[in-house]
């Protein structure tokens, strides 16, 4: 193996291994029972960074990538839902996410 080699598979190894873990967020969002089929989801870190998608007719959602750590989850809907959840300074929903799949779901009351 040459210099030109060596470095550049040192250099490919500290790219992938300096990578930040990935994720994937899915699941489904009703409210009182019946799923919100015009919506949103958010799912904002720590650092205030968010991640986001649209809530299929089903209510169902998918995430791909998205970041490891503490979410903080926003939800807005064309139909009424509490205000709690439309806003990331109110809401009391949580996810910790993980490396790989993660499933969350939720039923808003």
């Amino acid at each position: 193996m040459n210099k030109l080699q060596l470095v550049f598979s040192i250099a490919l190894v500290l790219i992938i291994g300096c990578a930040p873990d990935k994720a994937t967020i899915s699941g489904t969002i009703t409210y009182q029972g019946k799923p919100i089929t015009l919506g949103q989801v958010t799912f904002v870190g720590e650092d205030g960074n968010a991640v986001d998608t649209t809530l299929a007719e089903d209510g169902s959602y998918s995430i791909s990538p998205a970041r490891v750590g503490k979410m903080r989850v926003v939800v807005t809907a064309a139909s009424a839902i509490p205000s709690k959840y439309t806003r990331s300074d109110a809401t009391d929903l949580f996810a910790e996410i993980q490396p790989g799949p993660n499933t969350f779901s939720i039923d808003l009351r």
